[in-house]
Parts: C-alpha cells; structure tokens; sequence
C-alpha cells in the first residue's frame, strides 16, 4: 500500500514511485543534516547504484544524480520528485508475466523506458513482437534489473581501474560469471524454456550479463542472438551496424516510417520482417474501410 513520502522513516528495499512515472527500490538512505530553507536533507542511494539528495517530503534537491563511485549519471528535474512510497512484499515465487513487465516502467514517452518493444508493440497495436518473461522473486523486471546491475557492479569495483563507468564493462568482459550470476541465469531459464534457445559464451560474465539485460528488457530470443551475435562482428555496434546490413538497413528505415512510435532497439532481421509485414497489413486494411 502506498504511503505518504517521509524519508524520516523510508527503509532499505522500499519502492519509491517517482511523479514522473518511474520507480526505484531504496538501498540506503542517510540523513545529511537540516538546512534551514528545506528542512532535513536525506542521500537516498537506489537498487541501480545511483544515489541523489532529497527533502524529507521527497522533493529532489539534486541538480544531478550520480553513481556509487561519484560518477554523474543524469541531470534530475520536478520529475524525480517522489510521489509515493510503498515496501513490496516478496515470497520466493516469481511474478506473472503480465506484472512481471508492469506498464509502470514502459510509459509512452518516458525517456527512460525499460521495454523499447514492448512499448512499440503497443504503440502500433501489434503482437508477438516483444519477450515476455517470468521474473524470480517476485521481481518486476526492472526492479530484478537493477538488483543484478548493482550485484555486477559491486563485484567489478575492486577491480576498476578509475571512475568511468566504462571500465565496469571492461571488467565483465575479462572474467569469468560469478556464482550470482550464473544461478540467476539458470534460474531464469528454468522459469523460462525459451531461453534455452538464447547463445552466448557461458564462460563470460559479460556475455551472460548481457543475456540477462535483454530478459528484463523484454526482447524476444532472436532479438536477443542477434545483439549478441553483432558484439562480435565488425566495431561490436549492434545497433550501428543493424542500420548499415544491405536489406536489414533498409528495412529498418520503412518500418520507421509505417510505425506510429519509432524501434528503439536493435531488432534482428526475423523480427523486422515481422514487423513490416503486418504494419503493411494494417495499412492495406485501414485504405480498404477508408477508400
């Protein structure tokens, strides 16, 4: 149940709903002293290892948010104003998939939605087109995302080498998954038996990590392969590279110009056709009852 904001008695594992839209789940939360325009100030760290000042009635102070390690993450407005706050309750059981990718986290609009194609899906009342998945724990699929990004990070940051979060995916990509890792990651495809079908070198932390983002981004498999599989070719651009394939490339640039909301992820070959062939559908269909 939500409560009114009072960061005096706010708590590790509390979910704050942001006015903007957006949520995040409370790791720590310090008081930083009073000041005598705004009252008590609190440092609120979040589940995605982003940290940020606030009132004690939840009104950002922060011009800018920052990672654990200090660096600047994004500027912050009347946006991130906390509206609400709630504890989840948690069992061991995971969330139906409809809960799972909860609308809260993909508003039309936002700038910082979680499921690109899930909400393209939407937008131009198509199906099939985005992954759809359980999550464990009775996760969310982004509160299940930060969780994993903060348990990577926390693991990479004795072995970063300065605080360009940059560094934090070199780490990945030399070292093997930790047990976390890999347990999430069968426990995921327990969950899930389409994942069975997702390749990628299971002796690297970065690869698997990878794997688990696009789970919790709601990609579909192939989508999934196809991103993996272009970290490995040319400059390791997916998305740059999705737009430069001969008929790929080309393709990508009919459907932005047939779909209502434009494809803000790096969709395989599979996928686009799918797509084109029943916006195409759709169109032919509105012409006959409009002639």
């Amino acid at each position: 149940m939500a409560r009114t904001v009072d960061l005096a008695t706010a708590k590790a594992g509390d979910k704050v709903h942001f006015k903007g839209g957006s949520t995040a789940i409370i790791n720590d939360i310090e008081c930083q002293g009073v000041d005598p325009a705004r009252g008590a100030i609190f440092t609120v760290s979040f589940e995605d290892s982003t940290s940020a000042d606030f009132a004690q009635n939840g009104k950002v102070v922060s011009d800018i948010a920052h990672f654990s390690d200090g660096y600047p993450f994004g500027r912050l407005d009347g946006k991130f104003d906390m509206a609400s706050i709630t504890t989840p309750k948690r069992t061991p059981h995971s969330l139906s998939i409809s809960r799972a990718f909860n609308m809260a986290s993909r508003r039309p609009g936002d700038e910082h939605t979680r499921h690109p194609a899930l909400e393209f899906q939407t937008q131009n009342h198509l199906r099939g087109i985005a992954g759809r998945y359980r999550i464990p724990g009775n996760y969310t699929a982004p509160e299940y995302e930060d969780r994993m990004s903060r348990e990577m990070i926390a693991l990479a940051k004795p072995l970063l080498t300065g605080k360009e979060r940059r560094y934090f995916w070199d780490v990945l990509e030399k070292i093997a998954p930790p047990p976390q890792l890999k347990k999430s990651w069968n426990r995921l495809v327990r969950l899930n038996p389409a994942l069975k079908d997702v390749k990628f070198d299971k002796t690297n932390a970065e690869e698997m990590y990878n794997a688990h983002l696009g789970v919790t981004s709601g990609f579909n498999v192939d989508d999934i392969n196809f991103f993996l599989q272009q970290k490995h070719i040319g400059e390791g651009l997916p998305a740059k590279q999705a737009r430069e394939m001969p008929g790929h490339g080309d393709r990508l640039k009919r459907i932005d110009s047939l779909a209502k909301a434009p494809m803000f992820w790096v969709a395989s070959p599979k996928t686009a056709e799918k797509v084109e062939e029943r916006l195409l559908r759709k169109k032919t269909e509105l012409a006959r009852q409009n002639p």
